[in-house]
Formats: C-alpha cells, structure tokens, sequence
C-alpha cells in the first residue's frame, strides 16, 4: 500500500528503540526522522560496532533531550540489542516512569523501514486493541535462502499466535510495553499475542 501522506502526529504516547551495527553512514539519518516526531524517549543501542557509529551516537543523543545511548561491548546480535533496551524499558516501567500501555517502537538503523507507514501502524493497534503489530517487508532482493528461512520462521510464530503472520522477523514492530515484558520469547525478547478479528485480514 501507499504510505499516508498526511502530516504526521507527535509520538508523545510512544517510546522508539533503535538498533544499530556498522551504521555509521544511515543511523543519524534513521535517529532524525523519529526525533522529529517527538516519541517520549528514544534509546539507541550500539551493538559493538567498529565503524565509528558508537562514537556518532553518543554526540547525536548529547544534542537531543530524551535520547538515551547503549553500548554493547562487543557485537552480540540483534536479540542481545533488544534485550538491552527491554530491561531499560522494565527498570522505567517500575519506577513508574512508564505507563505500562506506552507503545514501543522497534526500528534497525540501516534505515530499510519506511517511517511513513508508523502512523497507519499506530491506527491498526489503536483501533483493533493489539498488543503487537509487525510490519512485513518486500523480500524480493534477498536470495531464495533468506525467504526460505523466513518462511519457516514466520511459520512457527504462526502457530504459536494462533493465526497467520506474514513477516515475524521484521524488526518495524509496535509493541506495547506490559506485552513486551511478559514472558519474552528468548530469541527475539517478544511475547507474540494475537487475536483475530472479524472481517480483519490478517498481516
């Protein structure tokens, strides 16, 4: 579908969690797009890049109130990224800093996810009360390899959330957070809950 062209709504209600690895050249540009949308806070997490993009990240988020920078040693792999941020996000939620309803909003930063479609993301749980919404890529430009392991992927999380998904290692998801922190899948750090909805087609 096309992406909504109308101006785009502040992202009070949500918090955006940032993947990055050897970006050095895309993720201030990804980290620009949703700051302008003004999200509650926005975590980026360096996962032991070598390429100069932990360094770029740390000035990025010095400059931008409500950006917070987490740095992985070494490259442990996008689950270990997104584990980083889940237990930040528990620590807030805790607190009490967090409503445990807040969005959050999962993007890689090589920039390969259309910020255009978030609000159509947004309007899909808010209106049909998901706890989760995964977007699906076009995965033409990968080898038979990667669609094949996709498949079976998407798959498995198909039978586990009891109706059919079509992309369920896409990192462009909403989660909200009370979803997100119980009981996490070890892989991915998500709880998949799905419910299926009269005349909706499945995504």
């Amino acid at each position: 579908d096309t992406p909504d062209r109308s101006p785009l709504r502040p992202l009070g209600h949500l918090v955006a969690a940032v993947t990055v690895f050897n970006e050095a050249g895309r993720a201030l540009a990804v980290l620009d797009a949703l700051y302008e949308r003004r999200p509650a806070a926005l975590y980026v997490v360096d996962d032991g890049s070598t390429d100069g993009s932990a360094s770029l990240i740390d000035r990025w988020v010095a400059e931008h109130p409500g950006a917070h920078a987490i740095h992985l040693p070494e490259n442990r792999g996008k689950s270990d990224a997104l584990r980083a941020v889940w237990e930040t996000l528990r620590i807030e939620m805790e607190a009490g800093r967090l409503s445990p309803d807040t969005w959050v909003l999962g993007v890689d930063g090589d920039g390969q996810h259309d910020l255009r479609y978030l609000d159509a993301l947004i309007a899909h749980a808010e209106t049909h009360a998901c706890d989760a919404v995964i977007a699906r890529r076009d995965l033409s430009y990968h080898g038979w390899y990667k669609r094949l392991g996709n498949l079976a992927m998407t798959a498995v999380g198909s039978v586990c959330a009891g109706q059919r998904l079509r992309d369920i290692e896409c990192g462009y998801r909403l989660v909200r957070l009370h979803a997100l922190l119980d009981r996490p899948c070890p892989r991915t750090g998500v709880r998949v809950r799905a419910q299926r909805h009269r005349g909706d087609r499945p995504s």
